[in-house]
């Protein structure tokens, strides 16, 4: 049982509790970290979305009483993108990271995708950092100052510093402690004071946002219909449609094009915005919800969350619209649409729609008649591609051909690594066509899996060469030395591979010091 664990300080990153632990315990081997708190080596460094809290929460609930959802909720920086994300994709992402399939968290979120970039650096408040210090003896990382967008310390108003660790830590178990990290350079910024305060201003309601404690299930239709209320109460509205362009104008006069670019939040014409405000067919950066509401509303991020939930789902959805038009206005589009079908029997809704000229009347029945339009649309058409025919015999017989000439010049033989499938199929330049297609290139197949090498025979091809390096430098050739050397780790030192080495130091007795392959 787990003797000690730190009690973690508020707004503290978990990442940033274990580097603790690591410090006051004086671990210096990092994964014996991990091996500790989770029991499994599995376990990386990660800052914004660790995972395996189930097994944190067993090995550390007797120390700290706090379980895995309190980690997740208070520790990480899943609270700042969770309510703007479908129920579907929450339920798959909590349990990612409550146990230990978080490899995919990155991509589900969006951070992966996003053009919103994550810092480079761990960010620190100078402020914070002295009186933690004077505090509580020690500085730590905060999880509202990684978050993109805080560029200043909503409680002390001065902008953040970058250190020198880094967010994605470069070794798997790197867990690095604040007060071992150097304050590099403050966050360079040529802002007015007005501009500041609306800086400051957003970081509040992004600590708003990560401590909210009510979870807020918002679906996209809900979302699509609060952005075009928005878009009505504040007067962007033409008709029906949104006036896109008056909507970026007013976003841009209020942050100003060199903020939106210092925040991330610029692309050609503010594409991000438009998309915004139609149909909402994914989920969005928190950033970009806040820097909206912020420039319309400027209320706290809490009522607007509540005002999309209040939206019923039900009345969300899309619908066709009854429009009244006058009986002879709605016949002559319906017969001009007729008539084109009828003339151009060959073609389908597409031609007719670009090459045919009638995208304006399909748009009209579209909007006003579209239960008719469907019902007397031109059947689909089949496909006239035609598809390229391969000679897969021919392409086997190069292929295996090229390989054949690889291995004779001795570019097949990796002397700095395992001889595996994967590398094998790598280095023959058709990589992507030889996993896609191995049942269509059976003898390039066989004689890929006939050349690659296992596991136990790269540790057999290690071992032998180096017993030749001891040999010939006249080194000490014992077992020990040679499981050192050629990295054989404890769990692989059988009796088969004892007997290997054996094997290989009689032959050396005997005068047979030629034992190593030449193509190694």
């Amino acid at each position: 049982m787990l003797g000690y664990f730190p009690v973690p300080y508020q707004d503290e990153l978990l990442y940033s509790v274990i580097a603790r632990y690591k410090l006051h315990q004086g671990i210096t081997i990092n994964r014996q970290v991990v091996s500790t708190l989770f029991g499994s080596r599995d376990v990386a460094a990660v800052v914004d979305f660790p995972g395996h809290l189930l097994e944190l929460e067993k090995n550390t609930y007797h120390l700290t009483h706090m379980k895995a959802v309190e980690w997740l909720s208070k520790h990480t920086l899943y609270p700042a993108y969770k309510h703007f994300l479908p129920i579907s994709r929450i339920e798959k992402l909590n349990n990612s990271m409550l146990t230990g399939r978080a490899w995919d968290v990155h991509t589900r979120i969006g951070v992966s995708a996003s053009n919103i970039k994550t810092p480079k650096y761990l960010r620190l408040c100078k402020h914070c950092y002295l009186s933690e210090l004077q505090r509580h003896g020690e500085p730590y990382w905060h999880r509202l100052h990684q978050l993109s967008g805080v560029i200043v310390c909503p409680i002390h108003k001065e902008y953040l510093y970058e250190s020198d660790t880094l967010y994605r830590p470069q070794g798997k178990y790197d867990f690095l402690p604040a007060i071992n990290a150097s304050l590099v350079r403050q966050i360079p910024m040529d802002l007015t004071i007005n501009q500041k305060q609306k800086i400051i201003q957003l970081s509040q309601n992004i600590k708003e946002l990560i401590n909210l404690d009510t979870n807020y299930i918002i679906s996209l239709n809900q979302w699509s219909a609060y952005y075009r209320k928005l878009a009505e109460k504040h007067g962007f509205n033409i008709a029906s449609r949104i006036d896109h362009i008056a909507l970026a104008d007013h976003i841009e006069s209020y942050w100003s094009s060199h903020l939106l670019d210092t925040l991330g939040l610029t692309t050609s014409y503010l594409e991000w915005l438009k998309n915004l405000f139609r149909k909402h067919r994914k989920s969005f950066n928190y950033l970009y919800h806040l820097a909206t509401w912020q420039a319309l509303d400027n209320i706290p991020t809490r009522i607007c969350l509540e005002c999309a939930q209040q939206i019923n789902a039900t009345k969300c959805k899309q619908e066709i619209r009854e429009v009244k038009i006058e009986s002879n206005y709605l016949g002559k589009k319906r017969k001009e649409w007729k008539s084109a079908v009828l003339a151009n029997q060959t073609q389908g809704v597409k031609w007719l729609r670009t090459d045919g000229g009638f995208s304006a009347l399909y748009a009209w029945l579209y909007r006003n008649d579209r239960l008719w339009l469907q019902k007397n649309k031109p059947d689909p058409k089949p496909r006239s591609a035609t598809r390229l025919i391969i000679d897969w015999n021919n392409r086997d017989k190069n292929i295996l051909k090229h390989l054949v000439c690889l291995k004779a010049i001795g570019s097949l033989n990796n002397n700095n690594g395992r001889r595996s499938i994967s590398w094998l199929i790598k280095q023959s330049g058709q990589r992507a066509l030889l996993e896609k297609n191995q049942d269509k290139l059976p003898r390039t197949t066989h004689f890929i899996q006939h050349l690659a090498e296992s596991p136990d025979a790269y540790r057999k091809r290690r071992i032998e060469k180096t017993i030749y390096d001891l040999h010939i430098n006249n080194q000490l050739i014992e077992t020990w030395v040679i499981f050192r050397k050629a990295g054989i780790r404890k769990e692989f030192q059988t009796k088969s591979i004892v007997r290997y080495i054996n094997k290989l130091k009689r032959k050396l007795h005997f005068g047979s010091s030629r034992f190593i392959p030449k193509n190694t």
